[in-house]
C-alpha cells in the first residue's frame, strides 16, 4: 500500500512539472481566439518546466553601441511586409534544449541581411556566438545587443565551420571543414541599429528581419497558428529571442528556433503590444 502511495504522489508531482497536458490543450482551445496544435502532436509534450525555461535565454543589458534607427513615415511604408516570402529569408533552424535563443536570432538576421546586401552564405554560426562571445553567456542566454556588436567586430563563420552543437563548448580557432578559422568570418555588420517600439520595427522592417526578443508564457507553447495573444492566465515562463520577418495591421510576423514542426511551419503571428516584443531592445545588423 505505501509503495502504492508513494507511487501515486509521485506521478501527480511529475505531472504538475508538466506544461503540456492533455487538460491544459482543451481549456486553451476553448477559451483562445488562435489555433492550438492538438495534445498528441505538441513538440513540447512530457517536458519538464526546468526543461522548457531552460530554452529561454533572452537577456536585457545596457549597451550604447548602437545607432537608433530614421524613422520612416508609416505612409510610404506598405501595409503588409514579409521576408520569409524572399529567397534570402533563410530556413527554421532547431536551438534544442540549450538556452542559445539569442544566437540564433542574430545569427539568423546577419545571414538574412548579409545576403540581402548581395552575399549568400548560407545560415552563419549560431554556434560560435555560443562559444566566443565572452560578453554574453552561451546555452545560459545572452543580450541580442551585444551579440550583434560581436557580429559587427569579427563577423560569424558559416555553419560548415562551427557546426551547432546545442551546448557550450570552448571557442574554436579551427574550422571543422578544413578551412582557415579567421578567413572565414564574413559579414561585419557596418553598423548595429536599434529599432525602439512599434515604429522602429517598422522602419528597420523596411531593410529585412529584425532580431527581437518576448515575454513567454506557458500558453505559448501550444500555438499552432493564427495570430497568438497571451491568455490571461497563463503563466511567465521566461524571456525568449526570435526573428521578426513581417507585419500585417494588427500583428508581427515572426520565425522561431524550435525548428519547422512548431506553429506554423517554425512561424508564428503575434499581436502587436503583446508579450513586450516592442520594449525588448529590437535590433538588427546593417550592410
Amino acid at each position: 500500500m505505501k509503495v502504492l502511495i508513494l507511487g501515486l504522489l509521485l506521478a501527480t508531482c511529475l505531472a504538475e512539472d508538466l506544461l503540456v497536458t492533455r487538460a491544459y490543450t482543451d481549456y486553451l482551445k476553448k477559451h483562445v481566439s488562435w489555433e492550438v496544435v492538438e495534445y498528441e502532436d505538441n513538440i513540447f509534450k512530457g517536458w519538464t518546466v526546468s526543461e522548457i525555461k531552460g530554452m529561454l535565454g533572452d537577456q536585457m543589458k545596457t549597451f550604447s553601441d548602437a545607432s537608433e534607427v530614421e524613422h520612416i513615415d508609416s505612409k510610404y511604408m506598405p501595409n503588409v511586409v514579409d521576408w520569409s516570402k524572399v529567397d534570402c529569408t533563410h530556413l527554421i533552424r532547431n536551438q534544442a534544449s540549450c538556452g542559445s535563443c539569442w544566437a540564433f536570432s542574430v545569427s539568423s538576421v546577419a545571414s538574412d541581411k548579409c545576403c540581402l546586401a548581395g552575399k549568400d552564405y548560407g545560415w552563419l554560426a549560431p554556434q560560435e556566438l555560443v562559444s566566443c562571445d565572452t560578453e554574453n553567456d552561451g546555452c545560459d542566454g545572452g543580450d541580442r545587443t551585444q551579440g550583434m556588436n560581436y557580429v559587427k567586430t569579427y563577423g560569424l563563420v558559416h555553419e560548415a565551420c562551427f557546426p551547432y552543437v546545442a551546448k557550450d563548448i570552448p571557442c574554436s580557432s579551427k574550422c571543422a571543414d578544413g578551412k582557415e578559422w579567421k578567413a572565414s568570418h564574413v559579414c561585419a555588420c557596418k553598423t548595429v541599429t536599434k529599432c525602439t517600439a512599434s515604429a522602429g520595427m517598422i522602419s528597420c522592417l523596411a531593410k529585412g528581419p529584425v532580431a527581437v526578443g518576448m515575454a513567454v508564457y506557458n500558453d505559448f507553447l501550444h500555438y499552432k497558428s493564427g495570430v497568438y495573444r497571451w491568455d490571461k492566465k497563463s503563466s511567465l515562463l521566461g524571456y525568449h529571442a526570435i526573428r521578426l520577418v513581417g507585419y500585417g495591421s494588427d500583428f508581427w510576423k515572426c520565425a522561431n528556433s524550435w525548428g519547422a514542426t512548431w506553429g506554423d511551419q517554425g512561424y508564428f503571428m503575434i499581436g502587436r503590444g503583446e508579450c513586450q516584443i516592442e520594449d525588448r531592445n529590437p535590433v538588427t545588423c546593417d550592410y
